[in-house]
C-alpha cells in the first residue's frame, strides 16, 4: 500500500504541473483576446496610434503562445 501511495503522489504532482502550465497558457490567451478587443475598439474609434500599439502587444503575446505550444 505505501508503494501505491508514492506512485499516486508522483502521478498527481505531474498532473498538478501540467495543469499549472495549462492555466498559464489560458491566462496568456485571455490577455491576447482582451488586447484584440481593445484593438478593434481603437480601429472603430479611428485611434490608429493606439491600434498600432495594441497590434504590437498582440504580436508579442501570439509569439509567446506559439512558443509555449511548441515547448509543451
Amino acid at each position: 500500500m505505501p508503494a501505491a501511495a508514492g506512485e499516486q503522489e508522483q502521478l498527481l504532482r505531474a498532473k498538478e504541473k501540467r495543469l499549472a502550465a495549462e492555466s498559464e497558457r489560458i491566462a496568456v490567451r485571455r490577455r491576447f483576446v482582451g488586447i484584440k478587443i481593445a484593438y478593434w475598439q481603437a480601429v472603430a474609434a479611428g485611434d490608429h496610434g493606439r491600434a498600432e500599439s495594441l497590434a504590437i502587444q498582440a504580436r508579442g503575446l501570439a509569439d509567446q503562445l506559439y512558443t509555449s505550444r511548441d515547448t509543451n
